[in-house]
């Protein structure tokens, strides 16, 4: 590569610890009919901007495309009524990027995940002025626009609005990272 092209690449300037570089994806669904859960959901990543890049897997996603993977169901209780999917996934992102989270076409929930510009601290006295980045991530239930077929929303059964937690396990920089 000479030095054109090395200037030209809108990713030079991002350095390996302002990534986030996330290892799991837990998703916790209750109370719902455990009856015909899926066996998976569908995770995908959808706007970010130009700048901010994404892989998954180690394989580059162009800025313009977006991308899923699948949410596995990994535990299914029939006494608590509730079922969890998750991924082991490696997906790194240097910038905010938004998502869903889907049973087939039809959306349980939409979030965000973002950079942290301003210091945070690391629970150690002495590091106040070790100013890192830090993420947040934020979730959203969509709202019901016409009739749901998501077989997590029965109303007849009693159930019209789950508790939905999600969670985030990796690390950014070398400090371990749980977003909820």
């Amino acid at each position: 590569m000479n030095h054109q092209d090395h200037e030209s690449n809108p990713y030079n300037h991002i350095t390996t610890s302002s990534w986030l570089e996330i290892r799991l994806f837990y998703v916790r669904i209750t109370p719902c009919v455990v009856d015909g859960v899926p066996d998976h959901l569908a995770l995908r990543h959808l706007r970010r901007g130009i700048s901010s890049p994404l892989e998954i897997n180690g394989s580059s996603i162009p800025a313009a495309d977006s991308a899923s993977i699948i949410l596995r169901r990994d535990r299914l209780n029939k006494e608590s009524f509730e079922v969890t999917y998750l991924s082991t996934d490696s997906v790194r992102v240097a910038g905010a990027v938004e998502f869903e989270v889907s049973e087939n076409n039809d959306i349980l929930f939409c979030g965000s995940l973002e950079r942290i510009e301003s210091a945070w601290g690391n629970g150690n006295l002495g590091l106040e002025n070790d100013s890192r980045t830090g993420w947040s991530m934020e979730c959203y239930m969509v709202a019901s626009v016409g009739e749901r077929k998501s077989v997590f929303f029965h109303p007849r059964m009693g159930v019209t609005s789950p508790a939905i937690e999600v969670y985030i396990a990796g690390c950014c920089g070398g400090v371990p990272v749980i977003l909820s």
